[in-house]
């Protein structure tokens, strides 16, 4: 099982900087969560997901109606409704 350091509200905001856009695919959150943390493993990488969820980091994109989910990151969501 991997570290618990590696669930860290930094790591979250690594990953979060390097989404450009206000949704993404389950498929590159995965590459990106990989590519900061070191995580590898299906598992872990749910696991960190879904922990972004429940700090409701991101959300279930209401956009996606594609074969695979996206992700709706909810910081962004709330600065473009107040504008």
């Amino acid at each position: 099982m991997p570290s618990p350091s590696k669930y860290t509200v930094t790591n979250v905001n690594m990953v979060l900087e390097t989404v450009d856009e206000l949704t993404i695919s389950d498929k590159e959150l995965r590459i990106k969560i990989s590519e900061i943390t070191g995580l590898i493993h299906p598992l872990a990488l749910k696991q960190f997901i879904k922990a972004m969820e429940e700090l409701d980091y991101i959300t279930k994109s209401p956009y996606s109606g594609e074969e695979y989910n996206h992700w709706l990151i909810r910081d962004r969501q709330e600065q473009d409704d107040e504008s």
